[in-house]
């Protein structure tokens, strides 16, 4: 697919969420997007986070499969992942080793909760944001359980992939613009910018006598 990100090589391993949905958007705009799965499988045509993606299937946990994305990283502009903290480095696939090999290499990373913290290694999805910030307090009637979500709050992630795109796409026109000669860049996104956001509304559940 033709467009502007025509030239934009991009790795992406396969995942949920925010990851996938980035690289989707990277594609539309014209990106080549290797999408890396840990199995074969046929293609699931309700899947749009697939639309104008290619994609290979590697055992990482094997040799073959890990010197097969590193030819895959050896060449590309830009890396996706979205797994826990940890896993990557685990996996020999992370960011000292991938940006040692390439250092023109964007290496972009989203999770729940950032890389480290006491929640880094919790499952980040909306209803986690909604709770915890005492937002979902505030949704439904007076004595009734709450009633997840509003659909403001639940498209609110959308805001955090939208910033993850822009940013790697700055950044890698940034490393071109300069003949691929700056040092390479490690873009951390983690969705509790939302959890943020949120906290600041101040939303606390109301005092019962």
């Amino acid at each position: 697919m033709s467009g502007p990100l025509t030239s934009l090589r991009v790795v992406e391993f396969s995942g949920i969420g925010p990851g996938p949905l980035v690289g989707q958007l990277l594609a539309d705009l014209g990106a080549d997007v290797v999408t890396v799965d840990r199995r074969s499988a046929k293609a699931d045509p309700a899947d749009v986070n697939r639309r104008n993606k290619r994609s290979v299937a590697l055992n990482l946990r094997k040799a073959e499969g890990l010197a097969a994305v590193r030819c895959l990283l050896a060449g590309a502009d830009v890396l996706i992942e979205g797994f826990r903290p940890g896993v990557m480095e685990r996996l020999g696939l992370g960011p000292d080793v991938c940006l040692s090999a390439n250092p023109r290499l964007v290496y972009g990373r989203m999770t729940g909760w950032g890389q480290t913290g006491p929640l880094a290694h919790t499952a980040g999805h909306d209803i986690n944001y909604l709770g915890i910030t005492g937002a979902l307090h505030a949704i439904g009637r007076p004595d009734e359980p709450p009633v997840p979500q509003q659909p403001q709050l639940a498209l609110a992630p959308g805001t955090t992939v939208e910033e993850a795109e822009r940013r790697l796409i700055m950044m890698t026109l940034a490393h071109t613009r300069d003949n691929k000669t700056r040092a390479a860049e490690i873009l951390g996104i983690s969705l509790k910018t939302l959890h943020n956001k949120l906290n600041k509304l101040r939303l606390r559940p109301k005092k019962t006598e």
